[in-house]
């Protein structure tokens, strides 16, 4: 394959995929020209690595050993670090986020908000931390840094500070999915838990936008929701995810999943029109006395087709005449 190719690198990782298919997830991670083996032990790890070898010689694959490391308890993979504790910010980029001075411009909150934004999975509800911040950024308004900015701005830094950690998750065990829904933001965070201890494996979190910021509470919920399983399909996948949100909504669409139901949008008014009309004439239930009173109920339409009329007549034992 030419180098320049827009496709190159799908078409590369296509590949791999096919040529490791048989390894991926378990103790080996291929991700275009890197490829990690991994392993609790030192008998697993030489295993590993032979698996790797087998395959890499059977498919005429070549390594550069200037490039090749072994042994090693952390390392830099995707501009992250693999160590014992999980999956690490690379302290490079903290360190480059925590030096930042306040921003003077709109340019220079730019800078910082993408700097954030990369490690944005290592933050817990930083969309709605960032909110002073991205107020900043509306066009045709005078640049404005105000106290909120600035507590929000030491917040994030002080997060980054903190060399966040996220833990990979094991097999067999479910992910919890909590949500979390503001009026200027949704966010969520995947954990799992061991040994009674809640250990956080991703978060995500979205800024809303226009009307997404009128969506009802729980609209609002079911997009966090429909967010994380977009940018968490493989844990949706491979996991039990039980969603951390309860209440009177999802216990009726619980109930509602054994009906094939499809939702559609709302058609003719003349259908809406209808079922409006129903509900207002509906009767309502009259309280009957005790000195015999009756009630006659008279009503009717007419048009270019026709006519007709309607008489309902209630006494003290309830409807004789309809």
């Amino acid at each position: 394959m030419p180098f320049g190719l827009k496709n190159a690198g799908a078409t590369y990782q296509l590949l791999m995929d096919k040529i490791f298919g048989g390894i991926l997830g378990e103790n080996v991670e291929v991700y275009v020209d890197d490829t990690v083996a991994k392993s609790q032990g030192t008998g697993e790890h030489c295993k590993a690595l032979g698996r790797v070898f087998c395959i890499q010689r059977e498919h005429r694959l070549r390594l550069n050993p200037n490039k090749c490391s072994f042994g090693v308890r952390a390392g830099k993979f995707l501009g992250f670090m693999l160590t014992e504790r999980g999956i690490e910010a690379n302290p490079e980029k903290c360190q480059e986020i925590t030096n930042v001075r306040s921003p003077r411009s709109v340019k220079e909150v730019q800078q910082f908000m993408g700097k954030v934004t990369a490690l944005a999975r290592f933050i817990s509800k930083v969309a709605e931390m960032s909110t002073p911040l991205f107020a900043t950024l509306k066009k045709g308004g005078r640049f404005m840094w105000t106290d909120e900015c600035e507590e929000a701005f030491l917040r994030l830094k002080a997060m980054m500070a903190a060399s966040p950690v996220l833990t990979r998750p094991k097999p067999g065990m479910p992910l919890c999915l909590y949500i979390s829904v503001s009026d200027t933001a949704i966010s969520s965070t995947l954990i799992q838990e061991e040994d009674g201890e809640q250990r956080p494996v991703y978060f995500t979190n979205k800024v809303l936008q226009g009307p997404e910021k009128r969506y009802q509470k729980i609209e609002k919920a079911s997009l966090a929701v429909v967010m994380a399983s977009r940018h968490l399909r493989p844990y949706f996948q491979n996991f039990s995810i039980i969603p951390n949100l309860a209440g009177r909504m999802v216990a009726w669409s619980i109930q509602l999943l054994e009906f094939d139901i499809s939702f559609e949008r709302r058609g003719h008014v003349k259908a809406q029109v209808l079922a409006d009309f129903i509900n207002e004439l509906t009767l309502e239930d009259r309280p009957t006395g005790n000195n015999g009173e009756w009630y006659l109920s008279v009503d009717g339409s007419t048009n270019q087709v026709g006519s007709g009329a309607g008489v309902i007549l209630e006494g003290p034992e309830g409807v004789l005449i309809e």
